[in-house]
């Protein structure tokens, strides 16, 4: 396969895995807004800043649809939760860049990593303006305390 058909089927298989996501969590959270593949306005610069997360929860927050979720219309309500869908071509950005961004700009409260391609699910917990680590409980799922519910890779 060539690498542009590669990557070009790793960005289909990503956009599935996020709606597939997103339409799984919503019906959970009703009060809450459930977005992703779509852009984060975090700074109204000119021109603004912005990021897409694979998968992001805004709890309290109204789950109407939107084009995109913009900071300061939303009353300064950052995501509480965001899981990105890595790969090879994305891990260093998604451990790094955005990592930091989401800790020290959202102070998102749990940031998780799924990488697909090798079933690993991966969780960060903001503790003391750092992320810690998430370890799996006896059911071997990473227990988000924001979402009150249990991931895990199958």
């Amino acid at each position: 396969m060539k690498r542009r058909d590669k990557l070009s089927a790793e960005v289909e298989r990503h956009t599935l895995q996020g709606k597939m996501l997103m339409e799984t969590l919503r019906p959970h959270l009703p009060n809450s807004y459930v977005g992703g593949q779509d852009s984060v306005f975090y700074q109204a610069t000119k021109p603004p800043r912005f990021v897409s997360p694979d998968l992001y929860v805004v709890l309290h927050q109204t789950p109407e649809p939107r084009p995109c979720y913009v900071v300061w219309e939303e009353g300064q309500k950052y995501p509480d939760v965001i899981l990105e869908i890595t790969s090879a071509a994305t891990e260093h950005q998604d451990r790094g860049r955005k990592l930091i961004l989401y800790r020290d700009v959202f102070c998102t409260s749990e940031y998780f990593l799924y990488a697909p391609g090798i079933q690993r699910l991966s969780g960060f917990r903001l503790q003391d303006r750092d992320y810690v680590t998430i370890f799996p409980n006896e059911r071997g799922e990473l227990f988000s305390e924001k979402l009150q519910l249990g991931l895990k890779c199958e």
